[in-house]
Order: C-alpha cells, then structure tokens, then sequence
C-alpha cells in the first residue's frame, strides 16, 4: 500500500488540506463507492409485538389455559351453578388482560423514550473536520472516506492514524 502516503493517494485525498468540497462529483463517487457513514437505528416495534411479547410468558399462558377451562368447565351443564361457575375464568382473563396490556404500555413507552433520546444524542455529536484548507464541525453521518479527522475523544467512523499527540 505504501504506508500513510499510499493510503493518502488512493483515497485522492491531502493530508493538509483534506477533501476538495467544490468538486460534488468526487463527493457523490465516494459515497457510491464506500458508502455512506450514516448508521441506521432499528425502528421501535409496534405496539402489537411487546404484547405478543408478554403473551409469550410461559406463565400467563398457563393462566390462559386456565382459565379458558375454568370458563368452560362452569358454564357447561354440568356445573353446579352454570349460571354463576364461569365468572372466576372470566376474572383471570380480566386479570391476564390488565398484566399484558399494562406491561406492553410501559414497555413500548420506555423504547420510545430511549430511541428519542437516541436521536437527540446522535444529533448533539459533531466532529471536526478539514475540507479545503478550513475545519468545520458536521454530523458523524456527514463524514466521507479521505476526510481528515481531528478525533476528540469519539471516532465516529473507521479511519486511519496519521498522527496522534
């Protein structure tokens, strides 16, 4: 590869200087060929999936079980009361519908809050670079291959030393 000057070379790009800004055509080759620095953050499921979450515990499928038998063991003739025999089955399924959807509540609020503030994190981050001759501060998802990066703690991308202090 040739060592640093290699490397500088074949990312067409100046150690001093770094990237040409006037030359889009440059900029959109690279992000054709390297891609984009952009991370994807993964959708907060539907509401739906943290029921069927909660629906998956093995315990409140026992409870389920019971209480569907329990519904259907006293409305059945041969109950001794069919008439009032099926509302302890009707209460469990009340109960099991209060658990579920209040623990599906909480959990897809708690994801909400978290991809939030995810976004606001993301979006508070900023990384010096140099383009042109001149430094400027631009989102993570901004940088491009041959960019020169002065690193301040977070690298937010894959990248090449060429110096370090």
């Amino acid at each position: 590869m040739g060592g640093t000057d290699g490397i500088i070379r074949m990312l067409k790009t100046n150690i001093t200087t770094g990237l040409n800004e006037n030359d889009e055509k440059d900029f959109a080759e690279r992000k054709e060929i390297f891609g984009s620095n952009l991370i994807e953050q993964d959708e907060v499921p539907h509401f739906c999936w943290f029921v069927w979450e909660a629906l998956g515990d093995f315990m409140l499928r026992i409870l389920i079980i019971t209480a569907s038998v329990q519904i259907a063991l006293g409305a059945s003739p041969l109950a001794t009361n069919p008439q009032r025999d099926w509302i302890e089955g009707l209460a469990m399924i009340i109960a099991i519908l209060v658990v579920v959807t209040v623990g599906s509540v909480v959990n897809y609020l708690k994801e909400t809050k978290f991809a939030e503030l995810n976004d606001r994190n993301a979006a508070m981050v900023k990384s010096l670079i140099r383009r042109n001759g001149k430094e400027y501060l631009i989102s993570p998802d901004d940088i491009l291959v041959g960019d020169i990066i002065q690193v301040n703690g977070l690298i937010p991308c894959d990248g090449y030393l060429v110096n370090s202090m």
